[in-house]
C-alpha cells in the first residue's frame, strides 16, 4: 500500500507530528486530492488545545484543501483526474482521518469538491472551502435563515441581511453569495476593514463607533430583516444535502469562474511544507484581521 506523509496529533495541546500514512483509495463518490495548499481556521487550533470534535488520537485536523484530483471513485461524473479544484474536508462530522485537511492527499466527497480557474492560484482559492459551507448553510438551509438561492428570479433587493464580522473569512463569503442572490447587505467591521467588506457589496458599519447600533436599526429598518444565524459547516453535505448541490456543485464553479465569488479574506501565506503547519495555526491563534493563514504544499 502507498503511503504520504501527514500532521498528526496525538493527543490534546501536543504540537503536531509529520508521519506517514496509507494513501485511501477513494470510495464510490468519493475523490482523492492531492493537496498543494492548506488554510487554517479557528476550529483548528481549537481542536488542538481543547480535543473538540475529535473522537480518537491519534488523528488528522483541517478542512480547507486545494490541489489537483488524483483519483476518483466511482459514481464520480463531475470530475476527472489532473483538474485543479477545491476541497472540503469533513473530518469534523465523520472523525475520518482520510478526510482531514492536514496532509499530502485528502479523501472529499464529490458533493465538496468544486472546479477552480486555471487563472487562481491554489494559495487564494484553499482559503474558500470551510467559509463557503459554513456560509451556504447559515444563509440557505430552510432550518436557519431559507434565503433564495443565487441565480433565482425575483426581485429581493428590499430584503435586508446583517452579517456581524463581515471582514472575517465565513463574513466575507456570507456578504458574496448573498449579495449574489440579490439581497441588500449590511455588514460591520473596524474601520480599518470598512473598505474591504463595502467592495463586496455590503452597507458598512464601524463596530466600534459611538452610536453604531442605532445606525444599524435604522437601515434595517428600510427593508424586511431576515435574521441572524450560528450554523454547523457539514449540514450542507449530510442534513440538507441540496443546499450543497445548489451552492458546490451549480453555483460555485460558475461564480468562481465569471468573478461573482472572489477568494476572501486574502490569503497570508505563512512557509511551506506540513512543518509550517503548526506555526500557522500559533500565528492564527494570535489573532487575524480581514486575512486567511495559508501553508503551501
Amino acid at each position: 500500500m502507498s503511503t504520504h506523509l501527514a500532521a498528526f496529533l496525538d493527543a490534546v495541546a501536543q504540537p503536531l507530528r509529520i508521519g506517514p500514512v496509507p494513501t485511501p483509495s477513494p470510495a464510490a463518490g468519493e475523490i482523492l486530492i492531492q493537496n498543494r495548499a492548506l488554510a487554517i481556521n479557528p476550529i483548528d487550533w481549537k481542536q488542538q488545545s481543547h480535543g473538540v470534535y475529535i473522537a480518537s488520537y491519534p488523528t488528522i485536523l483541517g478542512t480547507d484543501s486545494a490541489g489537483i484530483i488524483a483519483a476518483v471513485g466511482s459514481e464520480v461524473t463531475r470530475f476527472k483526474v489532473g483538474q485543479r479544484v477545491i476541497g472540503h474536508g469533513i473530518t469534523l462530522a465523520t472523525k475520518n482521518i482520510a478526510n482531514g485537511a492536514f496532509q499530502e492527499y485528502t479523501i472529499c466527497p464529490e458533493a465538496a469538491v468544486a472546479a477552480i480557474p486555471d487563472s487562481m492560484s491554489f494559495e487564494d482559492a484553499v482559503v474558500l472551502p470551510l467559509a463557503i459551507s459554513t456560509a451556504a448553510a447559515g444563509l440557505f438551509e430552510k432550518k436557519h435563515l431559507g434565503l433564495e438561492y443565487p441565480d433565482t428570479p425575483g426581485d429581493r433587493s428590499k430584503k435586508t441581511i446583517l452579517v456581524w464580522g463581515g471582514s472575517s473569512s465565513v463574513g466575507s463569503l456570507a456578504i458574496q453569495m448573498a449579495r449574489a442572490a440579490g439581497y441588500r447587505v449590511l455588514a460591520t467591521a473596524s474601520e480599518r476593514n470598512l473598505e474591504f467588506v463595502e467592495g463586496l457589496g455590503a452597507m458598512g458599519f464601524d463596530y466600534q463607533a459611538e452610536g453604531v447600533l442605532g445606525r444599524i436599526l435604522g437601515e434595517v429598518g428600510r427593508g424586511e430583516f431576515w435574521g441572524a444565524y450560528d450554523v454547523f459547516a457539514p449540514t450542507v453535505f449530510l442534513a440538507e444535502p441540496e443546499v450543497g448541490k445548489a451552492i458546490w456543485q451549480e453555483f460555485l464553479p460558475k461564480a468562481l469562474a465569471d468573478g461573482r465569488i472572489k477568494p476572501t479574506p486574502k490569503a497570508d501565506v505563512f512557509g511551506t511544507g506540513l512543518e509550517a503547519i503548526q506555526g500557522a495555526m500559533e500565528k492564527h491563534k494570535a489573532g487575524v484581521s480581514a486575512s486567511k493563514i495559508v501553508v503551501s504544499l
